[in-house]
């Protein structure tokens, strides 16, 4: 009797355990309450993905045009809990989009569909037609509008809408931070006399969350500057901006001393908390009362347009009205080398510039520029420099000249991508062109643009 009582007692034991093995195995652990998209109030390209999990986990979002999966993105990963909410971006207008959940490693969800809405007409809108690029040609084109109301968009590589933020006041100039998705805008043109003078340094991320927002005319140490046509982030964070600098000269007029202020060229950099870090200006290298011309260009003696970096962290700034590129040491400020008309680089004829645009370092000393169409003879030129510091002189690696219906006596750039295509901003003639590098560039795509426009940038991928 003894015996069987401890039998029983052991299948029951048996069964519990067996029955408390069963309902964790058939525990719903880290699966899907539910899961919605709506489109966000504030943006027509934005869903706002909801997502309730049993228990906390690891998830994505896959998404694509509704039809064809070669479309097909992931976001990155998030942290899912009982009340999860993620946001999908980089959507085209008015287009249905099929999108599941990918969680607890491999598990998917059933699909769902969302339809984004129209853009608004604040927004330009762009015509591809010319497109001889058969393969798929990945990427982003960048874009801003100076108008007001304005706003910062990217678009595919075929001129198609994909992300726009609205920026009340203008985008003058902007360029994204690939590592953060950040953009940094310079906003708010201040007069029409100086018209690429900003108000406003900007940082928004591709969400839409305003980073940064200062008013440049209100900090002393700016007093005697304005700044206009770049803002560009630093790899440690900070933003450069080019900017005009006042400064009094005793200047030879007419056989007598005269002081004058001279409007030249200089930098700032500023870190994300609107405080100047650093201030460089350009007349430790040049002095305005050598220069016999000095009374022709006195409001606007050089007329900076870019600043860029290579990968050692040199500065390349480009000055329009010399039509001159400068490496600039970050550290102390010295120009190491001027390249162009009267620079201290030797260089073939072929490669003096008539108006010199957007610095475009390819690695340390090979840079590219866009050399503006200055008569109805030439067209714009894409020129790349390869400088040997140490013998001062340099060759032309890339010559490639646009057909003069298609360039820009100004606010254009050029930019090379992979070994052997082009791509130009050719502001005034409203054209986005990729070319070939030929000497006569060959027209691979040509998208037009309604309205004229500073610079677009080519960025090949965006992680999100």
């Amino acid at each position: 009797m003894k015996k069987d009582k401890i039998l029983g007692c052991l299948s029951a034991l048996l069964l519990f355990v067996s029955s408390c093995d069963n309902d964790n195995h058939d525990a719903p652990l880290h699966s899907i309450e539910s899961f919605s998209a709506s489109i966000s109030s504030s943006n027509a390209l934005r869903a706002e993905v909801q997502v309730n999990f049993v228990e906390a986990t690891n998830y994505k979002i896959e998404y694509w045009e509704t039809g064809n999966e070669t479309t097909k993105r992931t976001t990155r990963s998030y942290e899912g809990t009982t009340n999860s909410l993620a946001t999908i971006i980089i959507l085209k207008p008015e287009t249905e989009y099929s999108y599941c959940i990918v969680y607890d490693g491999n598990k998917k969800s059933e699909t769902k569909t969302f339809t984004t809405l129209t853009a608004p007409v604040a927004i330009p809108k762009h015509d591809l037609y010319i497109d001889e690029i058969e393969e798929d040609f990945p990427g982003y084109l960048l874009s801003y509008n100076r108008n007001e109301p304005g706003s910062v968009y990217l678009m595919d590589t075929k001129g198609n809408l994909v992300w726009y933020e609205l920026i009340r006041e203008g985008v003058l100039v902007a360029n994204l931070d690939t590592e953060t998705n950040r953009i940094y805008m310079l906003t708010g043109p201040t007069s029409q006399t100086y018209a690429y003078n900003g108000q406003y340094v900007k940082v928004i991320d591709l969400l839409g969350n305003l980073l940064l927002s200062k008013n440049l005319t209100t900090i002393p140490e700016l007093a005697n500057r304005q700044i206009h046509h770049e803002c560009r982030p630093l790899p440690d964070g900070n933003i450069i901006m080019v900017s005009y600098v006042d400064r009094d000269f005793d200047l030879n007029i007419q056989g007598r001393t005269e002081q004058r202020t001279v409007k030249g060229d200089g930098y700032i950099i500023m870190d994300m908390e609107g405080n100047v870090t650093s201030l460089w200006d350009c007349f430790d290298e040049l002095n305005p009362a050598d220069d016999p011309n000095i009374l022709s260009n006195i409001t606007d003696w050089l007329h900076g347009n870019s600043i860029n970096y290579d990968s050692e962290g040199n500065y390349y700034m480009t000055f329009n009205t010399i039509s001159q590129l400068w490496k600039i040491d970050p550290a102390t400020g010295e120009v190491k080398y001027r390249v162009g008309r009267n620079g201290t680089i030797a260089i073939p004829e072929e490669g003096t510039a008539n108006g010199m645009h957007c610095a475009n370092p390819q690695s340390p000393n090979e840079i590219l520029i866009i050399d503006n169409a200055r008569s109805e003879d030439e067209g714009s030129r894409a020129i790349m420099y390869k400088v040997n510091e140490t013998q001062k002189s340099a060759d032309i690696i890339i010559n490639s000249e646009l057909p003069k219906e298609y360039s820009s006596p100004n606010r254009s750039n050029a930019q090379k991508i992979g070994e052997n295509r082009l791509l130009f901003g050719s502001g005034t003639a409203r054209l986005i062109l990729f070319t070939d590098c030929q000497a006569k560039v060959n027209i691979l795509r040509a998208i037009s643009t309604p309205q004229i426009f500073y610079r677009v940038e080519y960025i090949p991928s965006i992680a999100f």
